[in-house]
C-alpha cells in the first residue's frame, strides 16, 4: 500500500505533515482548536528547542570562564597576527628577489593583504604591551617594505 503525506492545520496556521496514514485524503480529519489531532498534541508536548554543543545542551559560562575564554582569544589572535606578519614579510622578501613579475605582484598583494589584516584585527584585540609593541613594529616594517615595492598607503 503506498504511504501518502496528509497535511492537518493546526490552530496557529502552521503545516505539519504526517506519514504513514492509510486513509484516503478524503477520510482525513483535521484537528480544531476544540478537538485537536495527535500531531497537535504531540507537537505542543515537545520541549522547546535549546542550542545544542557536540550533541549536549550548551552550558552557560560564568564571569570567570567568560573572562578566561576571552583571555584565550585574545591570546590567539595576538599569536595570528605576529605568524601573519612574519609570513608577510617573507612575501616581500620574495617579492624583492623575483625577476618575475607575476610572482612579485602576486607576493606584494599577499602582503598587502596580511598588513591590512593586521589594520583591522588589531584594534579588536585586548593586547598586552609588549604583544602591541612586536606588531606596531612589523606592521611598520612591512609597511616600509611594500612603500619600496611601489605600494601607496
Amino acid at each position: 500500500m503506498a504511504r501518502e503525506i496528509c497535511f492537518n492545520k493546526i490552530p496557529e496556521g502552521k503545516l505539519t505533515a504526517g506519514w504513514g496514514s492509510t486513509r484516503a485524503p478524503s477520510e482525513h480529519a483535521g484537528g480544531s482548536a476544540g478537538n485537536p489531532s495527535s500531531i497537535d498534541v504531540h507537537l505542543r508536548s515537545m520541549p522547546p528547542r535549546t542550542h545544542h554543543t557536540r550533541g549536549r545542551p550548551a552550558e552557560k559560562l560564568n564571569a570567570d570562564e567568560l573572562r578566561a575564554t576571552r583571555e584565550r582569544m585574545n591570546r590567539a589572535g595576538a599569536e595570528f597576527l605576529k605568524i601573519d606578519m612574519e609570513t608577510a614579510l617573507t612575501f616581500v622578501q620574495i617579492a624583492r628577489e623575483t625577476g618575475n613579475d607575476s610572482r612579485k605582484r602576486r607576493n606584494v598583494r599577499a602582503a598587502r593583504t596580511a598588513h591590512d589584516t593586521a589594520l583591522k584585527l588589531m584594534p579588536k584585540l585586548d593586547l598586552t604591551v609588549e604583544d602591541a609593541q612586536v606588531l606596531k613594529s612589523r606592521l611598520g616594517r612591512l609597511r616600509s617594505e611594500l612603500e619600496a615595492l611601489g605600494e601607496s598607503f
